[in-house]
């Protein structure tokens, strides 16, 4: 329950994060533009670094799973050439748990 409870934690911050960038959208199109969350990388390869992480996310909801592959994804995307290694490693881990 922890470790769910700590993604869901994650997810809900990197919700913010976009809603916030959103609001502030306005003063240039650039900003407009979304920037990868590294905080939510951070967070999400710290919990899937635990011993048996994929054991443990087992029993979590198949939805908070794919809300953390969605927004691992949109952060890959992003993420500039230094990031994506870890981050698509990461990306891995939350995938091969579905």
């Amino acid at each position: 329950e922890l470790m769910e409870q700590l993604v869901r934690t994650v997810l809900f911050s990197h919700s913010k994060q976009k809603e916030e960038r959103a609001s502030n959208a306005s003063a240039s199109e650039e900003a407009a533009e979304p920037l990868p969350s590294l905080t939510c990388i951070k967070w999400l390869k710290a919990a899937s670094s635990v011993n048996r992480f994929a054991l443990l996310l087992q029993f979590a909801p198949k939805g908070i799973i794919q809300e953390a592959v969605a927004a691992l994804e949109e952060v890959v995307g992003q993420a500039s050439e230094e990031d994506k290694a870890s981050s698509g490693e990461v990306l891995n881990k939350f995938k091969a748990i579905l």
